[in-house]
């Protein structure tokens, strides 16, 4: 899957995750004082749209066969060709696709930088006025029109309004609460999830609405009556512009303020509504998070074991091919040996690699390797690199050797493989080739050119754990139903 896709498909998930945690919100909180409560639903909310998408919960179920699978066996053919026009397309996509990755990077960087420019414009504010340190907090003295408001333990005050009056008390008990809260913290953490997933129109929602709540939270502890709040409104009132990182007294819509701050605490319901906020967050969970597949073990291999020598291709100073983003053909195949490797248990499959590091075997210890095994497969695993004047392919590519001393055996192994992997609407072939490591093992042996090096989409779905994890499961598939047949055979 490339960038773009997985990018898009983590937004979508995104947003599907906040609209069904916010639409309980809208129907059982919002208009409820349950402020507090309101508070951390928002943070989860905001916090779940950006986790839940990258959460992934597998359970496999494993079911027996009743009967040996019949394995369908493929041509041997040469190397196909693809129009060029598909590989012209596949080049302009694929720049297409950079430009928009660029572009939201830029705006993500640029959504990053904006509020830590204004949070040096308050550290400036700061350095430019007296300061009196308080018990657990300190008043910055300005005659600035935003002002008062508050940023992490500060408080910015208006000297034009008394801090000894009535209303000038009651004014600095609202910035306190805002300060004790610490709502500054959660003003900062909701900049970067909208900065991140600025796509997400629900995360731009959820941060003015966290904002009017701070305002609530800061009202119920300044004030007693709606009429004492409405003189510390004309008090607090400022024409000036506000700064999104800090909170300002005078900064959300008055009416609703002065309908939460006479509304009765006892919330009908309340606990049961506080109590269903965890139980919505497990929806989206479970709904783009968790998977459940069912996996068909041959019933003759269910309990045996298969031994199977991995030969991760290249290693040591021979990289093999190289992608134009630098990835090697050597950490490629090792990447994907080792993500077999680390599965083939859960299908009775033992592994045995011929490099389980960054070192180059000799072709000759390679196949001396896996001659060594009793009874076993062998499968190589590569790379492709496109010959010059070859459109650039997608999809694998299974090789055996007609010198192979087990060349029906091989391919039926590919054939089986190849089965169970499909193609994904990708290219799909077996060819001969006298490989080194095919025409001198005594196994049953295959290579797999698992992608084309040039091939952005292939490199991806490699570097990509969940559609690496299915693909080797798919290959193991393939290796038990093959074990299964032969099994039958015997």
């Amino acid at each position: 899957m490339l960038p773009l896709q997985s990018i898009s498909i983590f937004l979508l998930k995104s947003v599907l995750t906040c609209a069904i945690m916010l639409l309980w919100y809208l129907v059982a909180l919002r208009s409820r004082r349950m402020n507090n409560a309101n508070r951390i639903y928002l943070l989860l909310t905001a916090l779940a749209g950006a986790v839940v998408p990258l959460l992934h919960f597998e359970w496999h179920i494993t079911t027996p066969a009743t009967t040996a699978p019949v394995i369908r066996m493929m041509e041997i053919s040469g190397i196909a060709t693809v129009d060029e026009t598909i590989a012209e397309h596949i080049h302009t996509s694929l720049a297409l696709q950079d430009v928009i990755m660029l572009l939201y990077a830029f705006i993500t960087i640029s959504l990053i930088i904006l509020p830590l420019l204004r949070i040096v414009r308050v550290l400036r504010i700061q350095s430019q006025h007296s300061v009196t340190p308080m018990n657990g907090y300190s008043i910055v003295h300005t005659r600035m029109k935003e002002a008062p408001f508050s940023f992490m333990n500060k408080v910015f005050w208006n000297d034009g309004i008394s801090m000894d009056s009535e209303d000038g008390q009651r004014i600095l008990q609202h910035e306190l609460v805002h300060v004790h809260q610490r709502h500054t913290a959660d003003k900062l953490f909701m900049q970067l999830l909208t900065a991140i997933c600025w796509l997400n129109p629900f995360m731009w929602y959820i941060k003015q609405e966290l904002n009017q709540i701070h305002e609530f939270l800061a009202d119920e502890g300044s004030v007693t009556d709606p009429d004492t709040f409405a003189r510390m409104l004309l008090t607090a009132h400022t024409k000036g512009k506000h700064t999104p990182v800090t909170s300002h007294f005078f900064s959300s819509p008055i009416k609703r303020r002065l309908t939460m701050i006479t509304q009765n605490k006892n919330t009908r319901y309340g606990m049961l509504r506080k109590a269903l906020m965890l139980p919505v967050l497990l929806v989206p969970i479970a709904l783009f998070s968790c998977r459940v597949s069912t996996r068909i073990t041959p019933a003759s291999v269910t309990g045996n074991t298969v031994t199977l020598v991995l030969d991760p291709a290249h290693g040591g100073t021979d990289k093999g091919a190289v992608s134009p983003d630098g990835y090697t053909e050597k950490e490629l195949s090792l990447r994907i040996c080792r993500k077999i490797a680390a599965l083939a248990p859960e299908y009775g499959v033992t592994v045995k690699m011929t490099r389980t590091g960054d070192t180059y075997p000799t072709l000759n210890e390679r196949v001396l390797m896996a001659n060594e095994e009793k009874d076993a497969l062998f499968i190589s695993v590569h790379i492709n690199k496109v010959q010059e004047g070859k459109p650039i392919q997608q999809g694998y590519e299974y090789i055996v050797s007609s010198k192979s001393p087990r060349i029906q055996e091989s391919r039926k192994l590919a054939s089986a493989v190849a089965a169970t992997m499909g193609s994904g609407g990708r290219h799909t072939e077996l060819r001969e080739q006298g490989l080194h490591v095919l025409k001198q093992n005594n196994h049953p042996c295959i290579a797999i050119e698992w992608a084309t090096v040039e091939n952005a989409a292939d490199i991806a779905r490699i570097q990509n754990n969940e559609q690496l994890t299915a693909s080797c499961r798919q290959l193991l598939q393939g290796i038990t139903t093959y074990a299964s047949t032969m099994n039958n055979r015997r």
